[in-house]
């Protein structure tokens, strides 16, 4: 028997431990649900949804391809156990690299003779010295695996089961999302086209809106973190698209969206993004952290540009690069909330939230180093959302404000009678202060500055991580 193993890789097209388990005659596609993976960590209910309906996707794909999903409940070496006690020699084909760091099961799969193979999620060496360029021209060589007929396992576990319905029955904490995206490679793959077609056409332009950001990002960050569609297979659709038809294509936003790409490779496929270069405000959990953090997560700072982009991620599952930089900065910087609380709150509420990419971007958005825009919240909001329509749509009770008051409520005359909270921190004590600690902190980092090349790679190459 051989079984494929789905993790964070729920599709059928391009997927090779698939591919290469056809190969071999029986398969059994198994998807495990651990406890240890869902009670732990920054997951939630939402994140829970979207594999849920990426699981319904991938059963009724693996059915048109001759197979059925089957699904266990329990930690992988005890199913693997059980699996290997009642059928005797087995094949695991499962994707690994470094989303997969789970030492601890590699050692009992070795302990235990168990026969596998382990496949990189992209077929290129991962060499963290690419240059861009021959990145594409790594890619552009590969080929995009279609799903093969699959020869289901005659004898199944009978404590297996092929319905997600058991599924339903468990609930994780936080709310789930009533306008977000929704999981499986059928919804990946016509988010692809959508920004291939026309979207991607305004890819640069919406990077100057919120509003815009939404309709013109690619918004494929979700299906890439829970694999619904391959890092590849967007590449090799976007070159494919700029070979075959340059007149419908934009080539400047474009070469922007696959750059985003190709740094996502860097940090989720090499070494590069594992030990983050920070330069943070000094901060210390206080009484007033539980509230902070509260006003927060509820959208009740009194700093609209903050609120509006709580309750908007919180709707939705989704916020635009610029607008997570500025929430973490401020939650880190403003607000004096403990980084670890910052990554929980944003990783439990962002669908596309990624182990190898959310820790270092909160450590970078967090640092006061190279983010000086952010010290002043309220001209950072003003920069972002120029004419106040983010904020108006998702603060009804600023929506009437004239718009020089929108970004700072509290100096309207009628302020009081617009039931929204008064500024927890005073914006211009606040950049004073950050201002104040970046210099003290730039003379001690010039004093004991470490050089070394990893370091400078990770400077140069951790912006804008989050775009998509």
């Amino acid at each position: 028997m051989n079984i494929v193993w789905f993790t964070r890789d729920i599709r059928t097209i391009d997927h090779l431990p698939l591919y290469e388990a056809a190969k071999y005659g029986d398969v059994l596609p198994l998807y495990i649900f651990e406890p240890s993976f869902w009670d732990g960590g920054n997951l939630s209910e939402r994140h829970y949804d979207f594999v849920m309906e990426s699981l319904i996707d991938l059963a009724e794909r693996l059915t048109a391809l001759g197979g059925t999903l089957y699904i266990a409940i329990g930690e992988a070496e005890d199913v693997f156990s059980k699996i290997m006690e009642e059928r005797g020699h087995v094949h695991l084909f499962f994707y690994g690299g470094k989303g997969f760091h789970r030492p601890a099961f590699f050692n009992w799969i070795k302990q235990n003779d168990f026969s596998y193979k382990v496949f990189p999620s992209i077929e290129i060496e991962e060499n963290s010295t690419y240059t861009f360029r021959k990145w594409l021209e790594k890619i552009a060589m590969l080929e995009e695996l279609q799903p093969v007929r699959i020869k289901m396992a005659q004898t199944i576990p009978e404590w297996l089961f092929s319905s997600t319905g058991k599924l339903e029955l468990f609930h994780l904490s936080g709310e789930p999302i009533r306008f977000g995206q929704a999981g499986g490679e059928g919804n990946a793959i016509e988010t692809m086209e959508s920004f291939l077609v026309d979207r991607h056409v305004n890819y640069l332009a919406g990077k100057k809106s919120p509003i815009k950001a939404s309709f013109y990002s690619s918004r494929l960050s979700p299906y890439l973190a829970w694999g619904n569609i391959s890092l590849k297979s967007v590449v090799l659709m976007t070159l494919k698209l700029l070979e075959e038809d340059p007149a419908a294509a934009n080539k400047k936003a474009l070469d922007h969206f696959l750059r985003n790409l190709f740094k996502r490779f860097l940090f989720t496929e090499t070494s590069l993004g594992a030990t983050p270069v920070i330069s943070s405000l000094a901060r210390q959990e206080t009484k007033e952290g539980k509230w902070a953090e509260e006003a927060l997560e509820s959208g009740k700072t009194g700093i609209p540009i903050i609120d509006a982009s709580m309750i908007f991620l919180t709707k939705t599952g989704w916020l635009p690069y610029a607008l997570r930089k500025t929430v973490a900065f401020f939650a880190s910087n403003g607000l004096g909330l403990n980084k670890d609380i910052v990554s929980s709150l944003l990783g439990s509420l962002l669908l596309d939230y990624d182990p190898s990419i959310h820790e270092f971007e909160i450590e970078e958005c967090a640092s006061l180093e190279k983010n000086s825009n952010y010290f002043h919240i309220v001209r950072a909001g003003k920069r972002m959302d120029k004419d106040g329509s983010f904020i108006k749509r998702y603060i009804p009770e600023l929506a009437g404000l004239p718009g020089k008051y929108v970004h700072e409520p509290w100096l309207f005359p009628g302020f009081f009678r617009l039931d929204y909270p008064a500024p927890v921190i005073n914006p211009e004590k606040l950049y004073k202060s950050l201002i104040h600690q970046s210099k003290k902190t730039n003379s001690h980092e010039d004093a004991n500055r470490v050089r070394n090349n990893a370091a400078a790679k990770n400077e140069q190459l951790s912006l804008d991580l989050f775009s998509d």
